[in-house]
């Protein structure tokens, strides 16, 4: 996997928790969710490291969006 992907990720999972520590938790799911977006649609397009990448984000999402009791993101990822 590619080191950009994987400090995108990073990133992207950090200013999640720094939204949900502000009190902003459904702002934080929806960025992991545009990373998810991002990691699908790269997935699409053959990209090589997108397998694995849209399982960290999908399993990211889902543990964010339960600790923080964030409803509906989960749902909604789920159906696409």
């Amino acid at each position: 996997m590619r080191d950009l992907e994987i400090d995108l990720f990073l990133c992207t999972v950090d200013e999640a928790l720094d939204l949900a520590f502000a009190r902003r938790p459904e702002e934080g799911a929806k960025e992991l969710r545009y990373g998810l977006e991002r990691a699908r649609a790269a997935l699409l397009a053959g990209e090589e490291w997108a397998p694995e990448m849209t399982e960290r984000y999908r399993l990211a999402l889902t543990n964010y969006c339960f600790r923080y009791r964030v409803r509906g993101v989960e749902r909604r990822q789920q159906d696409t």
